[in-house]
């Protein structure tokens, strides 16, 4: 009753940006929770992970952090380690860590995530966002392995969908961005790798429109294929997409 009309409020104003009304709907029903089922409950948990969702969403990521910790705890105790609202609650960890300025921390829960969780399990959008965290945090780094590294993962999960083929492309173009200025390579063995890097993110990216993906928009915009923006057969992708774009309105 209450406590799930609540719950439903809550997730209403979270998703129309109403954030602090969320938080402090989140923090009442936890509480409330709390008491009535105990700390241990499944759904008491549920209600945690919830208030720690809204703790991240208003950027007070140390708080954010700190229930996390304790609700992934108490989930791997109760529901076990590769239950999916562990995995969940492991990203949100992952997620406040990145926040705060500790990736290498964040990378290696990512890391047993995704060996937990092979893309089955939890929320596709989810992995999406971690993936990306992780792909920024070796960017950030100016590390080139672990862009490659990062690229290679998302295209493990094999996901065939437009918008999963779009990411391959764009991650693969980021490396090719981070390869071709890494510092620890000769010139021109960067330049002939970020290349290589180069050609997979374009054959995702024909992939990806040949699955239907239309954004000419988002293709136009998105720094990442800065890389690839003086290639003859990236401009002549956007060109297609143009027509056929115009040709359906």
């Amino acid at each position: 009753g209450t406590l799930e009309s609540m719950n439903n409020l809550a997730t209403s104003y979270a998703d129309a940006g109403r954030q602090a009304e969320a938080l402090k709907l989140r923090e009442q029903a936890f509480q409330r929770m709390k008491a009535n089922l105990g700390p241990e409950h499944p759904d008491t948990l549920t209600f945690m992970n919830n208030l720690a969702t809204s703790y991240t969403l208003l950027g007070r990521h140390a708080e954010a952090l700190n229930l996390f910790d304790k609700v992934l705890a108490l989930r791997k105790a109760t529901l076990g380690p590769d239950h999916p609202d562990t995995l969940t609650s492991m990203w949100g960890l992952a997620d406040s860590l990145f926040q705060l300025g500790r990736g290498a921390e964040a990378v290696s829960i990512i890391d047993e995530c995704l060996k937990r969780d092979t893309g089955k399990v939890v929320h596709p959008e989810l992995i999406l966002t971690v993936m990306d965290l992780r792909l920024r945090y070796f960017a950030n780094s100016k590390d080139a392995d672990g862009c490659r590294a990062t690229a290679k993962l998302w295209e493990n999960l094999k996901r065939t969908d437009a918008d999963s083929l779009y990411h391959a492309a764009s991650m693969r173009a980021v490396a090719a961005k981070v390869v071709r200025n890494d510092p620890k390579t000769p010139a021109l063995d960067a330049a002939r790798l970020a290349n290589d890097e180069a050609d997979q993110a374009m054959a995702w990216l024909k992939q990806a429109v040949a699955a239907g993906f239309k954004n000419v928009e988002q293709m136009k915009q998105a720094k990442e294929f800065d890389t690839l923006r003086e290639r003859e057969d990236f401009k002549k992708l956007l060109a297609e997409l143009e027509k056929k774009g115009s040709a359906d309105s």
